[in-house]
């Protein structure tokens, strides 16, 4: 792999659907799933990503500065163009996904959306099929003929430090940098963006951010028909 390259602060967001690998096996408990390798904490009146920790450790991978959103959808032109996220929904319920305890569901409804009354936005979680992973799944209802025109999930915004870390995407043959952050946010006040879509240059669909010989992140697309998405990862000007 080639190294370095001017990639992340640490927002990752995969289009429409991902692996999340730190999870085997998974049990649920009220808002939070917990596994071998880490726990996830939801608010349970928002939805949104409190806490992701790894059981070992003990490191808190999300910073406390952050808008917590697990998703971003933008409108088509013809409904206006405009961002919704789970802080604007009207209601917001969640269940287990089924009689063992061992998944969860998020639903978020009333948009006050008048083209489409009827929106709601639904993300399951749950042990993945074949690998020691967690999948994250989400769907949209109540479209109306619509249908979002970028879609942003899982977000994992404002990843906390970790010493040695390294950023890795399989960009052509691969690149990995240790140096993220400051290539992400080169001075204060400015934050560099990058995305890598796929089908394009990226030859597997996921990336990874982890510390040297520790643990860390694993973000993969369960999509075997290869359908259009992007990694993204920016920086915040701060080297957050």
């Amino acid at each position: 792999m080639s190294t370095p390259f001017p990639l992340l602060k640490m927002k990752a967001a995969v289009i429409i659907a991902a692996v999340l690998s730190l999870c085997f096996p998974i049990t649920g408990f009220a808002l939070t799933i917990e596994c071998a390798a880490a726990r996830l904490t939801f608010d349970e009146s928002r939805g949104s990503l409190e806490s992701l920790t790894t059981l070992k450790s003990g490191h808190e991978y999300l910073d406390a500065d952050t808008d917590r959103n697990l998703w971003l959808a933008v409108l088509p032109q013809e409904l206006g163009g405009g961002t919704i996220a789970p802080s604007d929904a009207g209601a917001f319920r969640w269940y287990h996904a089924d009689t063992k305890d061992s998944g969860l569901t998020l639903v978020w409804e009333d948009f006050n959306l008048p083209a489409m009354p009827e929106f709601a936005v639904t993300v399951t979680m749950g042990e993945h099929v074949s690998m020691p992973a967690l999948s994250w799944k989400i769907q949209f209802s109540g479209l109306e003929r619509h249908s979002p025109a970028v879609v942003y999930f899982p977000r994992l915004p404002q990843i906390a430090r970790q010493e040695k870390e390294i950023l890795a995407v399989p960009f052509w043959m691969g690149e990995m940098t240790d140096r993220a952050r400051s290539l992400l946010s080169p001075e204060a006040g400015r934050g560099i963006r990058r995305e890598f879509q796929y089908p394009g240059l990226l030859s597997l669909q996921c990336m990874a951010f982890y510390q040297q010989d520790g643990p860390g992140l694993f973000l993969a697309a369960d999509d075997v028909q290869g359908l259009r998405k992007g990694f993204v990862v920016f920086g915040d000007g701060k080297e957050g």
